[in-house]
């Protein structure tokens, strides 16, 4: 390989890690949104049914 190349395929690596990085930031940023949105909804549906009892026992 020539020395071209070889600075080539180093970079191509550091790429390469960069966007493993990247992406992995992303999917756990993803997972942890989901998780939030999940707990937002869970509280939303709970408010929903003690509002409804309440409405109930009006």
């Amino acid at each position: 390989m020539t020395a071209e190349n070889t600075i080539y395929s180093e970079e191509l690596a550091k790429d390469k890690y960069l966007l493993e990085l990247i992406f992995n930031n992303y999917y756990e940023q993803e997972r942890r949104f989901q998780t939030l949105e999940s707990k937002i909804s869970s509280m939303m549906f709970y408010w929903v049914c003690l509002l409804q009892k309440d409405a109930i026992k009006i």
